[in-house]
C-alpha cells in the first residue's frame, strides 16, 4: 500500500470545507434571519489530478 499523495482529492476536501463554512454562517445567521440557507454547493470544474479535467454546466442562479 502506498502513501497517500498530498496532491489528489483536494476538490472534496475543498467542497467539504465550504460546505462546512455554509453551515456555520447559517448557524451564525439564525438569528437574524431563522430562514436562512444556502442553496447549490456544487464543483463547477476542475482541473489536472488523475481523472485530468472535468467540467459540468452551471445553471443561472435566479436572484
Amino acid at each position: 500500500m502506498r502513501a497517500p499523495d498530498p496532491h489528489r482529492r483536494v476538490e472534496m476536501e475543498a467542497l467539504t470545507a465550504c460546505a462546512f463554512a455554509a453551515l456555520s454562517m447559517a448557524n451564525a445567521l439564525r438569528r437574524l434571519d431563522p430562514n436562512a440557507q444556502f442553496d447549490d454547493l456544487a464543483l463547477p470544474r476542475k482541473e489536472g489530478g488523475q481523472s485530468g479535467s472535468w467540467g459540468q454546466a452551471v445553471p443561472n442562479s435566479e436572484t
